[in-house]
């Protein structure tokens, strides 16, 4: 399913009835921190127990050289807005794991990451970065159902031959988020 804008999808719904696992792949989450019902979602995720926990990928806290050019991407160009964007969203992400220690596990981007993708149980959300003034929530978004559990046991070395071609495109996108949270993300070179 594709629609226009990220909140079409209802994330505070999806994150409130996870029960086994969410990864934000997203870079900046300020306008989750800024929202209540998001906020209340994840919290009431993390206090379920028997789950895998949260796994967050987002850009450093001290931003380094590429990120002033990922800035362009994210905010069309304003460094200082992405500034103050990625400050809120460190403030949210300090206080989700100081909240919920265990289940919490924040992995810094080393690289320019290649989409914005949230995982929520068997629920694959992804979007797209462009170089606009609209912001990636804003823009196409995707949500597709499949087994993210069994694809993330297919780490490192991808999946069997036998899967179909909708598992293969399902994995590609689920990998990205593993390999963001093994290693950060791709090297600029590799684009």
């Amino acid at each position: 399913m594709i629609k226009p804008g990220i909140l079409a999808f209802d994330v505070p719904a999806l994150m409130a009835s996870a029960t086994r696992r969410i990864v934000w792949h997203a870079s900046i989450y300020s306008p989750f921190a800024r929202s209540d019902r998001h906020g209340e979602a994840v919290r009431d995720f993390l206090r379920r127990p028997g789950g895998c926990g949260m796994d967050i990928v987002t850009l450093p806290r001290r931003p380094e050289a590429w990120c002033t050019c990922f800035f362009t991407v994210l905010r069309g160009g304003s460094v200082r807005s992405a500034g103050t964007e990625l400050e809120t969203s460190w403030r949210f992400l300090d206080e989700l794991s100081s909240e919920f220690p265990s289940q919490v596990r924040i992995h810094v981007l080393k690289r320019r990451p290649s989409l914005p993708i949230l995982l929520i149980d068997d629920n694959i959300l992804f979007g797209h970065y462009a170089v606009s003034s609209v912001p990636a929530g804003q823009g196409w978004w995707t949500r597709v159902e499949a087994d993210v559990e069994r694809m993330l046991s297919w780490m490192p070395h991808g999946p069997p031959e036998s899967v179909t071609d909708w598992e293969r495109a399902c994995y590609r996108v689920v990998s990205d988020c593993a390999n963001a949270m093994s290693d950060g993300g791709i090297d600029e070179g590799d684009w």
